[in-house]
């Protein structure tokens, strides 16, 4: 039997090397995708043809639908061996049709990049890769193309990487305002993140900023959800009180006047459900907080983190904090929610560790994130 192993950049191209070479009675072992040395995206294909015998292999041209027909009229007694091949059978014709459709697939995704440059094709194609949508995409690579259009990869990166990020705003870092207890509320649905990330914002001011801090927790629904804050502040060496209604959170603030920051955290729920929504309306009014911090989750699509700004906007959110990044391949997929939205980053959660796993805002280490699992 000989083996052989091919690299192609489509399915069709090593498909034809393979019967150029071996014939049409060739069979696809494997396949998979790689990298050249170069960076380039190939698939390596291992075909095979059994030159010893006369099995009745199928051969590479025939369809997933002639094995099919041919296993449906087999004789019901047959060899060990005759399975043996009729499972090689499948297994082979299986990894053509699966080799076929991502070949599709990718012809689909990336069906601009023949009519791009080498450079240009290579950049579009790492655009798509990062989840950044066709429409964006091809517009960074057609702004790019007009300002130079000979440029290598690495250049082109770089000049993409500022063109995806200028339309994203930054929020200034909190800092203390002298003579003045600011009150910062976190909103978000349930599992962004919330109340971690106070809890690393907390420890952060006061690390850093030496600040005075409360903790305020305005979660009466959730099972266990005031202990949990309670239990981070206490080993955090901060403050906590725990209120169940607006007016008490409004009592609690306007007697709590010795801290520079009091964190409010709200109960995650689903604010497209009435009550859910008037709760919270509730607590915002009663407590005019400064500044209104929406925490999303990375790994949520674009169109449900549309969905979810649709349903904050009421509450007038001062700024976004980005949790989870650390769960996505790439967070190209939101930067265009980030540019519509209008709202300001000011934090970026990275991970659990507390207040490691947390960080301002930054358009280079966004941009960083979109392309640090691209290549």
């Amino acid at each position: 039997m000989r083996i052989k192993k091919y690299l192609a950049k489509t399915f069709l191209e090593g498909k034809l090397a393979i019967q150029n070479d071996l014939g049409e009675e060739a069979i696809i072992l494997s396949s998979r995708n790689i990298q050249s040395p170069e960076g380039e995206n190939l698939l390596e294909i291992v075909a095979a043809l059994d030159e010893s015998t006369n099995l009745n292999i199928r051969p590479i041209k025939d369809k997933v639908s002639d094995t099919i027909q041919i296993n449906n009229n087999a004789e019901p007694n047959v060899n060990h061996n005759d399975n043996a091949i009729g499972t090689t059978e499948v297994y082979a014709e299986l990894s053509n049709l699966r080799l076929l459709i991502n070949d599709i697939s990718d012809n689909i995704k990336y069906r601009h990049s023949g009519s791009m440059s080498s450079e240009f094709s290579k950049l579009y194609k790492l655009l798509r890769k990062a989840d950044l949508s066709e429409e964006f995409s091809l517009y960074i690579v057609n702004i790019l193309s007009r300002k130079d259009f000979t440029k290598e990869l690495p250049e082109l990166i770089e000049e993409a990487k500022v063109l995806i990020t200028k339309e994203i705003l930054i929020h200034e870092q909190l800092k203390i305002i002298p003579n003045k207890t600011q009150k910062i509320m976190f909103i978000g649905m349930t599992g962004s993140g919330k109340t971690s990330s106070l809890i690393k914002i907390a420890v952060i001011c006061k690390l850093l900023l030496k600040a005075r801090v409360l903790i305020v927790s305005a979660d009466s629904y959730k099972v266990g959800g005031a202990d949990q804050l309670q239990t981070f502040a206490s080993i955090a060496g901060l403050n906590f009180r725990s209120v169940y209604n607006g007016q008490e959170l409004n009592s609690l603030l306007k007697n709590e006047k010795e801290y520079d920051f009091i964190f409010i955290d709200t109960p995650g729920r689903n604010y497209k459900e009435e009550q859910s929504f008037k709760a919270l309306k509730n607590l915002i009014e009663m407590s005019e907080p400064d500044q209104t911090m929406m925490v999303l989750s990375a790994t949520t699509s674009e169109s449900t983190l549309t969905d979810n700004l649709k349903c904050f906007k009421s509450f007038k959110p001062n700024s976004i904090v980005l949790t989870k990044i650390d769960e996505c391949s790439t967070i190209g997929g939101i930067v265009g929610f980030l540019a519509k939205s209008k709202l300001p980053l000011i934090y970026l959660a990275t991970g659990q560790k507390i207040p490691d796993d947390i960080e301002p805002a930054d358009r280079n280490k966004i941009s960083n994130f979109i392309f640090e699992n691209s290549f």
